[in-house]
């Protein structure tokens, strides 16, 4: 960087990460905690209990972030589609560099905020398996915007987001007409059964081989990993965790689909909700 040596550069680059990871959350709490309430207490969701209002408030906040989140992650890679040969991100022009710090920086905050509303508000306080996600996601993305290193290999892992806006517009839908208390609209229903195709069939691409691939990118770079090595050993155990809760979300997402369809053919509470694969009653994610 012009007029600065390398640990000025350095150094100047972990405040702008920083910077925008705050504002970001900042703008996530806000909207959580601020504009979504507001809004549900002039619909319908004020009628909800405690509860139900915080599921629909923290599913809202990750359904707006999955949707602003996929549009700049495929934004950066085609614009930059170096970036797709370089996670390691040592080959790519300062542009690119940028803009997926940025990209890296607005989900991290997001991430934070939403672990700020789970302990706040007891939203999926005991489900392990979200605790766990979270947990590596924010070390390996807090890690990269301090050192300045690996943006690619942790935005391209933000291309399950794509899947989460399935996810999270399925939930929102569920919960603001419980099947058993309100009929959903036609249009609506046509929109949820929509998304739940498009959940099953986005779930493998996103969330499964794209984590692989990157798990496998991982090990083959250890080589001519240019970061320090302890990055590599934290890359390499966070794709792991990460990939291990997306294989048991994988598991929860069919049962949730077979309970709902059986649900809609009049045969509701014909199966029990069993415990997820963490022993968690975690399933509530997505049913």
């Amino acid at each position: 960087m012009a007029g600065y040596d390398d640990d000025e550069a350095d150094d100047f680059c972990t405040v702008l990460g920083y910077q925008a990871l705050i504002s970001s959350f900042v703008a996530f709490v806000f909207i959580r905690h601020g504009l979504i309430p507001m809004l549900l207490n002039k619909l319908r969701g004020s009628t909800l209990n405690k509860t139900q209002r915080g599921l629909l408030a923290n599913h809202l906040i990750s359904y707006l972030h999955a949707l602003y989140s996929t549009n700049v992650v495929l934004a950066l890679f085609f614009n930059y589609p170096s970036l797709f040969v370089d996670l390691q991100g040592v080959r790519s022009g300062a542009a690119a560099v940028d803009a997926a710090r940025k990209a890296l920086a607005f989900s991290t905050g997001y991430f934070y905020a939403d672990c700020f509303d789970m302990l706040v508000t007891g939203v999926y306080r005991n489900n392990l398996g979200i605790w766990g996600h979270h947990a590596a996601a924010l070390i390996c993305y807090t890690a990269s915007l301090h050192t300045c290193l690996l943006y690619p290999y942790l935005v391209f892992t933000l291309i399950v987001e794509l899947n989460s806006i399935f996810l999270h517009h399925r939930k929102v839908l569920a919960l603001y007409y419980p099947m058993d208390k309100i009929a959903m609209p036609e249009t609506l229903s046509q929109t949820y059964d929509i998304a739940t195709k498009l959940l099953l069939w986005t779930f493998p691409p996103t969330r499964l081989f794209a984590n692989l691939y990157i798990l496998y990118a991982v090990v083959m770079d250890r080589k001519t990993w240019e970061a320090p090595s302890w990055t590599w050993t934290l890359a390499f155990v966070g794709m792991l965790v990460v990939t291990y809760y997306n294989f048991g979300l994988w598991a929860q997402v069919k049962k949730s689909v077979e309970r709902d369809r059986a649900k809609r053919a009049n045969a509701a509470g014909a199966e029990k909700k069993s415990d997820d694969w963490l022993g968690q009653s975690g399933t509530e994610l997505i049913d």
